[in-house]
């Protein structure tokens, strides 16, 4: 990340508390995972307290986190939350971290694509001077032809 937080960018379910829509990294099992750029698995949250537990999504009893990591750069975490304890285990960490990485890749390929706008955009705008100017010199060009035939 840009910063020293964790911003929530999109999520699904209700009830969410907006005071943990950004959290530090090292805060809360998100910012851990952040943090140590590990998965992590909570089988009860009821038995953390903050900051090592920020109850963004009320109802939770258990939680497992990923990494998103591009090119070792961490571009974010994939959290899933449960209200119901136990629901993970450290199984299911290799699914979260094969998810996460397909999460990376449309993330890498939605910025290679509004690179590639961006490089359009600026070869648009230099093609639009170019021919701007050659209308202005053309236009010069007329008058000192017809300068010329006054003379």
């Amino acid at each position: 990340p840009e910063t020293d937080e964790l911003v929530v960018k999109a999520r699904q379910g209700e009830n969410y508390d907006v005071q943990y829509q950004r959290n530090k990294i090292g805060e809360g099992v998100t910012g851990w995972v952040a943090q140590h750029r590990q998965s992590r698995v909570v089988a009860d949250v009821t038995q953390l307290e903050p900051p090592d537990y920020l109850p963004f999504l009320a109802g939770t009893k258990s939680e497992i986190a990923s990494p998103l990591l591009s090119r070792g750069e961490l571009v974010g975490v994939l959290n899933i939350e449960s209200p119901k304890p136990d629901t993970f285990t450290p199984e299911y960490i290799p699914l979260l971290e094969a998810i996460a990485s397909q999460v990376v890749m449309a993330i890498e390929n939605a910025e290679g694509y509004k690179y590639a706008l961006r490089q359009k955009e600026v070869a648009l705008q230099r093609a639009q001077a170019a021919l701007e100017q050659t209308l202005v010199l053309g236009e010069l060009g007329n008058v000192l032809t017809d300068v010329e035939q006054e003379a």
